[in-house]
């Protein structure tokens, strides 16, 4: 376990200028078995390890510098001539709470400590032709009481006078709450979650290729398959968020431009789809829910049909949506929740005191709570939204050979008065 990083410190070197005996610290590119004292290059107190890493495969050099990891603490560094804690940007509190592993919090003599092919770790990876980084993370959370480990043996369960012991990969034991995330140098902002997981990843001249089980998978080179890992099709989703400050407005609609492309003679030319679209919204603010949402496209040779939606199922909506000049819209929702206990008191009605979602290990996978909606209200219990920030949530859950490029979004609001 590395304390003081070598991305911490730089070996110095006295150089003498002239005959007065002047004399000049300069970096000699020496980081360890030197005598001579290290140089700083930020001062902190070494109590707070500020810099640390504890990953020896988190650390990564590319044209934008240094990357690494310092999982202890939650936080990712970049030292390209001046150090800067990436995590800060807009996901300091999220790292600082799923960044951490959470087996060796309950298992601090875990001897797989940074070895992510056996045990738990971080890895860093570069895309050197799109030039973003990967941060990638193996973890698991133990799910069962009076679980112990024996750095011989194993996991267990002490039953009687036997032990029954259990693997990282057994279910009924461990919750996965592994994690990928992407960081774009170019911009300093994080792009997106990736739901492959690796346990080891490869650098090379161009993109970069991972390891899961016995498969080696190339990243970022087909151009005819999409969100497909290991052989898996995976959802692509998009999250935005509407923010009117100080100031509540009615959400009417959403409108958004998307585009969906498949291409053809070895990626140089490309179909332009018609019609491809998310297939599922969900639209919410701190208070309020809609529900999982079904969108699908209104009916050009028969608009009798379109008098049956919306359609009200036991857990979801299926709601249409239009399209023209490859603006997509939807207006069909509104809350569902259960309730927020505003007319009964919540001793008599019962407990309303329960999250909105469920959010997995991992910290970025969730599910509406069964428990908080209502989808068979009343048409006249149909409430608006009414909010300050309201966020859209849209998911495809196959691409297969198809491209999607999410570009604008535009929200239709209503100023409230009440």
């Amino acid at each position: 376990m590395v304390r003081d990083s070598p991305l911490m410190f730089m070996g110095t070197e006295s150089l003498s200028l002239d005959a007065t005996g002047t004399q000049v610290t300069v970096g000699n590119g020496a980081l360890f078995g030197d005598s001579r004292a290290l140089q700083a290059i930020v001062n902190a107190d070494d109590s707070y390890e500020y810099g640390s890493c504890q990953s020896k495969y988190s650390t990564i050099g590319t044209k934008y510098g240094v990357f690494w990891v310092s999982q202890e603490q939650g936080k990712i560094f970049n030292y390209g001539g001046q150090l800067e804690e990436i995590s800060n940007a807009g996901m300091k509190w999220w790292f600082s709470r799923f960044l951490p592993s959470k087996l060796l919090k309950a298992f601090p003599e875990f001897k797989h400590s940074d070895n992510p092919i056996y045990g738990v770790g971080v890895q860093t990876t570069y895309d050197n032709t799109n030039e973003v980084v990967y941060f990638t993370k193996k973890d698991y959370e133990p799910i069962l009481n009076n679980l112990q480990y024996d750095q011989e043996k194993g996991f267990y369960i002490q039953n009687g006078q036997s032990k029954i012991y259990y693997s990282l990969n057994d279910q009924t034991a461990f919750r996965e709450a592994s994690w990928t995330i992407s960081y774009d140098p170019k911009t300093k902002t994080w792009i997106s979650f990736h739901d492959w997981h690796p346990t080891f990843v490869l650098p090379s001249k161009t993109h970069f290729m991972s390891v899961n089980v016995n498969s080696i998978w190339k990243h970022n080179e087909r151009c005819d398959l999409f969100c497909n890992f290991y052989g898996v099709d995976y959802p692509w989703e998009v999250e935005y968020v509407s923010s009117t400050g100080q100031v509540v407005n009615t959400l009417r609609s959403f409108e958004y431009i998307l585009e969906a492309y498949k291409y053809h003679n070895d990626c140089r030319d490309k179909f332009h789809v018609l019609d491809r679209n998310f297939d599922n919204a969900i639209v919410h603010n701190s208070e309020q829910i809609s529900g999982l949402l079904y969108l699908e496209i209104k009916e050009k040779n028969n608009p009798l049909t379109n008098l049956q939606y919306p359609i009200v199922g036991s857990d979801y909506i299926t709601i249409q949506f239009s399209k023209e000049e490859n603006k997509y819209r939807f207006n069909q929702f509104w809350d569902i929740t259960r309730d927020r206990g505003e007319y009964v008191p919540s001793v008599s009605a019962g407990p309303v005191n329960i999250p909105m979602f469920n959010t997995d290990s991992n910290g970025y996978t969730f599910e509406i709570n069964p428990l908080y909606v209502n989808y068979n209200k009343a048409p006249l219990e149909r409430k608006k939204f009414r909010h300050q920030v309201n966020t859209v949530f849209l998911r495809r859950n196959h691409s297969y050979d198809v491209k999607f490029l999410f570009k604008v979004s535009n929200q239709k609001l209503l100023t409230s008065y009440r």
